[in-house]
């Protein structure tokens, strides 16, 4: 008996999609979870909350995969997406250059290697802004997916099994996510932004400024030219940066 019932068990996850592997074993994680949260035993209920958590967002992952290939498969797909890519890559390049020019506090125009270093850092950033307005789309559209899973086994036209079990595991792991990186972002988001600023401070200073210049510096600083006339001194001091703009006085007078 026990034998027949495990190839059963076995059948049924056979016959599942990739998405629908990944819930299922987010949703026995799930049980584990609710156990150990009935337990002192907190550092194992934080372990099972964090590999419930990947399998789902592996499950959505593959269901925004598979949203993708559809797309991409239709010409106004393509159209629509390559648009997009290029309007998220000049937003998060607009974004970096006004971080840089914050950091600075001057004119930042010509520090092109920093602001490439910054938009890759905030690649996470838009990335996580991005999810979350699909995650928002998608919630709103989940009744229409309803009516279309209803619809479609009436006519007996559905595209993947145990549809009703899957839309209803659907309508609870998604918001639960949401929250999840939601909480996730505005626990971190301070500690992001100031690690990117650190490390943008830290390259300007090692990449960007240069040790010799044609204009009289203090000893220990480095310069940013920013025009013919003015410059932009960069000390740096217990790791602490500083960026004072200045005029330029030529070491070569005439």
């Amino acid at each position: 008996m026990f034998v027949q019932a495990q190839q059963k068990i076995w059948d049924i996850y056979q016959k599942l999609n990739r998405s629908q592997k990944f819930y299922l074993i987010g949703c026995v994680l799930a049980l584990n979870t609710l156990f150990w949260y009935l337990t002192p035993f907190q550092d194992l209920f934080n372990n099972s909350l964090f590999l419930l958590s990947l399998c789902w967002i592996f499950g959505i992952t593959s269901d925004f995969i598979y949203i993708y290939h559809r797309i991409w498969a239709t010409t106004l797909g393509k159209v629509c997406l390559v648009v997009l890519y290029a309007l998220l890559t000049n937003i998060t390049y607009g974004f970096a250059d006004q971080i840089v020019n914050q950091i600075i506090g001057y004119e930042s125009i010509g520090l092109n290697r920093v602001t490439n270093f910054v938009a890759i850092t905030l690649i996470p950033v838009v990335f996580i802004l991005v999810t979350f307005i699909l995650f928002l789309a998608l919630i709103f559209i989940f009744q229409f997916y309803m009516m279309y899973v209803i619809w479609a086994k009436e006519r007996d036209d559905l595209k993947e099994n145990y549809s009703e079990w899957s839309c209803a595991a659907r309508f609870l792991i998604y918001p639960f996510i949401f929250m999840l990186l939601f909480t996730f972002g505005d626990k971190y988001k301070d500690k992001y932004s100031n690690f990117i600023s650190e490390k943008a401070q830290s390259y300007i200073y090692d990449f960007e400024a240069k040790k010799f210049s044609r204009c009289i510096t203090p000893n220990g600083s480095k310069v940013i030219a920013v025009s013919s006339d003015e410059i932009i001194l960069v000390t740096k001091k217990d790791d602490k940066y500083s960026f004072v703009p200045m005029l330029c006085d030529p070491i070569l007078k005439k």
